[in-house]
């Protein structure tokens, strides 16, 4: 069920409910014979763009309510249940129509319901739940589970990302949708009723939480977590693989983008500080929060962000997978920057990619000889998987490069550079 509104915008008693088989049929047919095409042609920072939505129809798209307004002093005297659905949105699309497609192939059987939204832009999309939104928290928790689990990698809207957001109905004849698919959301009640993180440190307020954490320095946050995988350099310059975690943040986080960028964090953090307190963990994720993000999320809905997510990595299922492989360490001691020391592991794995070609085409030639094949270098790349252009570039030297000698000699470049305090 959706709380529908017919009327003007600054009206906020909604005139009726409506099923969800009646939400399809009217962005199917626009009963209400709206403009969307005028809509649609017209910027969204145009004032006639703004003037005409604001008399279409809508509904409150997650829930049902007296009065369109859910403030924490209104919530019990106008909600009455959240209407069965979750609601995302992704704006700014180049081709709706086209995205659309690959969107329902992709996530058809996910979700309920897909359109192009009222200025055509975008989409509008519908996820039915198997559980009733008790609270903003609950809807955030919620929201947040489904994003993650199901939707991963997918920007949406935070704009559009509240209990009470009003949907601007659109027009879609070809609108999608599945009503029988339903995702499970029961287990989500326990992340809401058991934060990592309590509301309140000694009082139950979200406030008091808030400033435990804000009073804490990052002077105390470093003390107490690892941000990257620890290692140590038995040379000055190590050519190693390791599986390697850092949490690099953004320097400016913008609006769209922090849940994604929170939740990445969030799960490296977890994983290079198992037995770490989590308020160190929240704490850091707060600091960028106030520092970066531009505008910052509440702290109500970072909280339960960082709750789900410590759940969810600490879950038994729970399988990490943001790490990469780092084969470079250069030690502090060389004194470089951090510029300085890109250009010399780029170096380094430029001479180990060389060296791997070189191994794919004598292999390739080993391969061709052993068979009696004729050996050219149209021969060599269908054998080897490479170009033909890599071949050719390769074949006149096949001897690798010895990686040792080549870090020695970068070091003494090193050395040269009036840097032999560093070295010695």
């Amino acid at each position: 069920m959706f709380s529908f509104y017919d009327e003007s915008i600054y009206k906020l008693k909604p005139i009726k409910t409506i099923e969800f088989s009646k939400l399809i049929d009217i962005v199917r047919s626009n009963p209400y014979q709206r403009d969307y095409k005028t809509l649609r042609s017209l910027s969204k920072d145009d004032d006639r763009y703004k003037r005409l939505k604001k008399t279409f129809p809508r509904v409150n798209a997650n829930c049902v309510v007296k009065y369109h307004t859910l403030r924490e002093e209104f919530f019990n005297q106008n909600y009455v249940s959240g209407s069965g659905y979750i609601y995302l949105d992704i704006d700014g699309l180049e081709d709706a129509r086209a995205y659309k497609k690959e969107f329902i192939q992709q996530y058809g059987e996910l979700v309920a319901m897909v359109s192009l939204s009222s200025g055509g832009r975008g989409l509008s999309i519908l996820v039915r739940i198997s559980e009733n939104i008790e609270s903003h928290q609950h809807y955030m928790d919620v929201l947040t589970y489904v994003k993650d689990n199901y939707f991963n990698g997918i920007t949406f809207d935070e704009k559009a990302e509240t209990l009470s957001q009003c949907w601007f109905i659109s027009y879609d004849p070809e609108v999608y949708s599945n009503d029988t698919n339903v995702i499970d959301v029961s287990c989500v009640e326990k992340c809401v009723n058991q934060g990592i993180i309590p509301l309140g440190v000694v009082k139950n307020t979200l406030k008091y939480a808030e400033k435990h954490i804000k009073n804490l320095s990052f002077y105390e946050i470093y003390q107490n977590i690892t941000t990257s995988t620890p290692y140590s350099n038995k040379g000055l310059i190590d050519i190693n693989p390791i599986d390697y975690s850092t949490a690099k943040s953004p320097r400016y986080i913008t609006d769209g983008t922090k849940r994604n960028t929170y939740t990445r964090l969030i799960h490296i953090l977890v994983h290079l500080n198992p037995e770490v307190d989590p308020k160190w963990l929240l704490a850091y994720i707060y600091k960028l929060n106030e520092r970066c993000a531009h505008p910052k999320m509440s702290y109500r809905d970072l909280q339960s962000l960082f709750n789900w997510q410590y759940n969810h990595c600490k879950s038994e299922e729970y399988l990490y997978s943001g790490g990469t492989t780092k084969s470079i360490h250069i030690s502090s001691e060389l004194g470089l920057s951090a510029q300085e020391k890109s250009s010399i592991a780029n170096k380094i794995t430029g001479k180990i990619r060389s060296n791997k070609t070189k191994e794919k085409i004598s292999a390739a030639i080993e391969d061709l000889r052993s068979n009696g094949k004729k050996i050219t270098n149209t021969a060599i790349s269908k054998v080897s998987g490479l170009s033909r252009k890599t071949v050719i570039k390769h074949m006149e030297d096949l001897e690798s490069t010895n990686l040792d000698e080549h870090v020695n000699e970068l070091i003494r470049s090193i050395d040269s550079k009036q840097r032999p305090s560093k070295l010695e």
